[in-house]
């Protein structure tokens, strides 16, 4: 599992498990909060066990993420108001 990959899995678990905002704007906000917190723990246990192998991202890896959890959300909730 990639960075990328182990970032999204841990902040999708984490807003799933959150109450998520109806309003776009607060949920794209949560989102990219979420995203941040994940990577600064991540960044953080790989400084913990003095990794020399500590992940690099750049603004862009941290957008792609966060549009990629969005369309995931949104499909999920989209599903869920589809089901009778």
């Amino acid at each position: 599992m990639n960075i990328h990959e182990a970032i999204k899995a841990r902040a999708l678990a984490a807003l799933h498990a959150d109450n998520l905002p109806t309003n776009a704007w607060a949920l794209k906000n949560r989102v990219s909060v979420t995203v941040l917190k994940v990577k600064t723990d991540l960044l953080n246990e790989c400084l913990a066990r003095r990794s020399s192998d500590i992940p690099h991202l750049t603004k862009g890896d941290h957008k792609n993420i966060q549009r990629e959890i969005l369309k995931e959300l949104i499909a999920s909730v989209s599903a869920r108001r589809a089901v009778p």
